[in-house]
């Protein structure tokens, strides 16, 4: 996309109240992004029961499933509509929600205080691990995935995973080392690998 044209979507306002464009961009594909909705946001926690309690807890999210998927366990929270009587109502209709919430805990990292000090003696493998917890990525649903990542190259996106593909590789988690053969050797659990060949993944510009 030519600079010019990537100027005309970064407002640079001055400081004071928000900047609201006035319309929508021009040359905007409506019907290319139809159906694109955001289901949820990932983050890659280091402790299930801290994280799980904070946003249960504190912030009242409900836990609607947990998933072992081998490699690592994932956890998906959001808030119940008023239709909802039990987390199973909310699974049921996953697909067409929004604001989800998903953690992913790797099985391969300090999971307590003594183990996470046994690890600094090592130089970096703790730092690493850190640096990896956080955010993870966005979950968009979106009508038709290998469409979708067509058109992401088209735009000149960098597509990270493509419909398909199942390597353990493709999703790396604190505590993974992909250049080491025993961590790309890594099989999914539980029959997972039928749900990640259905994803794909693309960076955005910071990667």
């Amino acid at each position: 996309m030519p600079a010019t044209e990537q100027q005309q979507h970064v407002p640079t306002p001055e400081p004071g109240p928000p900047h609201i464009p006035a319309q929508f961009p021009v040359g905007r594909e409506a019907s290319a992004t139809e159906g694109y909705v955001l289901n949820h946001v990932a983050l890659q926690i280091s402790s299930a029961s801290a994280s799980l309690a904070f946003y249960t807890d504190f912030l009242g999210m409900i836990l609607v499933f947990a998933l072992n998927a081998g490699p690592f366990t994932a956890y998906y929270l959001g808030y119940p509509a008023e239709t909802d009587s039990r987390p199973a109502d909310m699974a049921a209709t996953m697909g067409s929600r929004s604001g989800l919430l998903e953690l992913i805990l790797s099985h391969d990292q300090p999971t307590s205080s003594e183990d996470q000090e046994s690890t600094k003696g090592s130089g970096t493998v703790d730092c690493e691990r850190k640096l990896n917890h956080g955010f993870a990525h966005l979950g968009i649903r979106v009508p038709d995935v290998a469409e979708t990542l067509k058109r992401a190259e088209r735009l000149g996106c960098k597509v990270h995973k493509f419909v398909g593909d199942v390597e353990v590789s493709h999703m790396p988690l604190p505590g993974w080392d992909v250049t080491k053969v025993e961590d790309r050797a890594r099989r999914w659990a539980g029959g997972f690998e039928r749900t990640f060949a259905q994803i794909g993944f693309v960076k955005d510009p910071d990667g």
